[in-house]
């Protein structure tokens, strides 16, 4: 992944960013902006133990700044882990696991 600031160098030393209209050069440079947007969210954030267990949990470092990027980042990978454990399990169960 290169930033968004690379990117954007990239996409205009290019004769082909001059016919793009500003909406196709915003839209070619969106995921570069939300990757570097979504990087800042988790340079921001530390991981601390919790007191009563030995379960981690997330904090923010600068509270101004937003983590709902990285929320729904680390929800969604949740979720894709939740799916493939059901699916080897119903593997498993049916004898198919490799």
């Amino acid at each position: 992944m290169i930033s968004e600031k690379k990117a954007r160098e990239k996409l205009l030393s290019k004769a082909l960013s001059k016919k793009m209209s500003i909406e196709e050069r915003a839209a070619r440079l969106l995921p570069h902006e939300l990757t570097t947007s979504l990087f800042n969210e988790i340079v921001n954030l530390r991981i601390k133990q919790t007191a009563t267990s030995n379960k981690l949990a997330v904090e923010q470092i600068n509270t101004r700044m937003t983590k709902d990027k990285f929320s729904a980042f680390e929800m969604g990978v949740s979720r894709v882990c939740d799916y493939e454990r059901q699916e080897n399990a119903k593997k498993k169960n049916r004898g198919l696991k490799r």
